[in-house]
């Protein structure tokens, strides 16, 4: 009817089209609304993209630096074959190797389950396997003295870019993690007084002397033997 009218000339088609409900203002508000709409979104999506980018580099950077710079430390942390002693009160142990962080609770609860029998019973195998720890710790010390983990070499920057601001603290929290440890493992020194080791583990009067030396002294072990356990923690993240 509306058509058959405006083909007969009665109906103006500005009348037909706001008959049918054509309004042409509103057509034209809701397209550019639409498209508004969507240029939003897609301005977020890439925002987004480029935000996960930057952290999958940041994480990477972070990854590969303390990867180049504390990989020998972290390998002799948990990748060093160690020769350990199972104590026993009869003193008949099988040879078994190890690693650093079986070594440090096998060593506390052997010591502390066995301490009132040790000075008797096991003394070779408690200092031995001490002994065992502390060259390890001694190792890990040494390489960590002869980095700076806060240098980023130039293949890095080529490779990730510029580290940012959040990079840069994350490495500086690392560099106050390896001068925690450093000082905590510094009482290691202590145990510089142990003279079993030097004499092979055969003069039973020593390893006596050594091992009351050790009770007098249980709470610096405890301190080092947390420090590896803490340090070895801080650090997997970086390392799995």
């Amino acid at each position: 009817m509306v058509l058959t009218n405006l083909y007969q000339g009665t109906h103006k088609l500005q009348t037909v089209l706001e008959i049918v409900g054509f309004d042409p203002v509103k057509i034209y508000a809701s397209f550019w609304l639409t498209t508004s709409m969507l240029l939003v979104l897609v301005l977020v999506l890439i925002f987004y993209l480029v935000i996960k980018k930057r952290k999958g580099k940041s994480k990477a950077f972070l990854k590969t630096h303390v990867n180049k710079k504390l990989g020998i430390a972290w390998n002799l942390l948990t990748s060093s074959t160690i020769d350990y002693k199972p104590i026993n009160t009869l003193e008949q142990v099988t040879d078994n190797r190890t690693d650093l962080l079986t070594l440090v609770t096998c060593f506390e609860d052997d010591f502390l389950a066995n301490q009132e029998i040790i000075t008797t019973s096991s003394p070779k195998s408690v200092l031995f396997n001490l002994n065992s720890l502390f060259g390890i710790v001694k190792k890990v010390q040494y390489s960590i003295n002869t980095l700076d983990i806060r240098y980023i070499d130039n293949s890095s920057i080529k490779l990730y870019g510029k580290p940012s601001e959040k990079d840069l603290q994350s490495i500086n929290g690392i560099y106050h993690l390896l001068e925690d440890f450093k000082r905590k493992t510094a009482i290691i020194n202590k145990f510089d007084a142990l003279k079993s080791a030097k004499e092979k583990f055969e003069n039973l009067d020593q390893m006596k002397i050594d091992l009351n030396y050790l009770i007098q002294h249980k709470k610096d072990l405890t301190e080092i033997m947390n420090s590896n356990k803490e340090f070895i923690e801080s650090l997997r993240p970086y390392f799995d």
